[in-house]
């Protein structure tokens, strides 16, 4: 995906491929949300919102990674 103003060099792959990568979990995430079924007490709700939680936690977290993967080549 490339973007109008995005930065020529490492900069602006590693930023294209940043966004590419949340927009594809921005996206199967919202999926993921429409397709589940409803659940059916409390503690299972508490299940979907913690996974919820520690998905938005990590994602930033994983896109750092791989930039620095990245820029050290």
């Amino acid at each position: 995906m490339a973007m109008s103003g995005a930065r020529k060099g490492e900069e602006g792959v590693v930023g294209d491929l940043m966004y590419t990568v949340h927009q594809v979990g921005a996206t199967l995430s919202f999926t993921e949300g429409l397709n589940a079924p409803p659940p059916a007490d409390s503690p299972s709700l508490f299940v979907g919102y913690a996974a919820s939680f520690w998905s938005m936690v990590a994602m930033p977290g994983v896109m750092f990674v791989i930039a620095l993967l990245l820029v050290k080549r």
